[in-house]
């Protein structure tokens, strides 16, 4: 019988904040249907930013860009995308979107003001350019625009950031509970504990946090194989208790070797 402490993580994904009937199947397709899934979805990648100006941005690479906002330039033609442009004491920054609502985007960066701009460089007819910058804040919420950020499975209608407030959401349920492995055998793999682990999982600092020679997530992965393992030696045990019944000599089997027209 399952404890009373897990019932949190068998719980259905809509038991979040934030999941609703629409939400649900998305993060079922993504993840799976409980609590726990999101819990042990592991991020799929890992986002470094760093401070860029307009003349030392470095194309592919994800800056933060301290800015004067200029101003928004509409599609030319339909299909075209809306075009900011900013500015800072090194040059220009043009910032681009794909489609959205003018006054929305207006809303973020209203001319004249003062922006941090996150995004990955990208450089057209020899302009620095964002496409859909990630963090459009005022300077005093510079701390909104973390410097590692990891990034997790998306698919359509749910986005990746979507998905990590989810499964840190998923995470705070998980308990504290009592360490089933033995002592020296962490010791000697210099594993973490099972809640350390999946916190580990989930806020990884580097590229080598997220591989599977991580001491978490090797951590999680033995202790997925030692409870599939006990689950196959229950199993076996129960059939040992309980023995097939004897099939003995009756009248089928009687009629069976009749039939044969040899003895065996």
């Amino acid at each position: 019988m399952r404890p009373q402490i897990l019932f949190p993580l068998f719980a259905e994904v809509t038991s979040l904040k934030g999941v609703g009937p629409r939400v649900a199947p998305l993060v079922a397709k993504v993840a799976g249907p409980l609590v726990r899934d999101l819990l042990f979805l592991s991020p799929s990648g890992l986002v470094h930013r760093r401070p860029m100006t307009a003349q030392g941005a470095v194309e592919g690479e994800v800056g933060v860009f301290d800015v004067t906002i200029d101003r928004l330039f509409p599609p030319h033609k339909p299909g075209a995308p809306f075009r900011m442009r900013a500015s800072d004491d090194t040059g220009f920054i043009h910032l681009v979107w794909f489609g959205g609502s003018p006054r929305h985007i207006e809303s973020l960066a209203p001319k004249g003001a003062r922006r941090l701009v996150s995004g990955r460089v990208e450089r057209f007819n020899n302009e620095v350019q964002i496409p859909h910058p990630d963090h459009i804040v005022p300077p005093e919420k510079a701390a909104d625009i973390p410097e590692a950020e990891t990034v997790y499975p998306a698919t359509q209608g749910l986005t990746s950031r979507v998905v990590r407030k989810l499964a840190l959401q998923a995470l705070e349920t998980a308990p504290e509970l009592e360490e089933w492995q033995d002592a020296a055998w962490l010791a000697k793999r210099a594993w973490p504990g099972w809640r350390a682990a999946l916190g580990q999982l989930h806020a990884p600092v580097t590229e080598v946090d997220l591989s599977h020679e991580a001491p978490a997530c090797q951590r999680l992965a033995y202790d997925e194989l030692l409870a599939h393992q006990l689950a196959l030696a229950r199993r076996r045990r129960a059939r040992q208790i309980n023995p097939a019944p004897v099939a003995r000599p009756g009248e089928a089997s009687a009629r069976l070797l009749d039939g044969l027209g040899f003895v065996l």
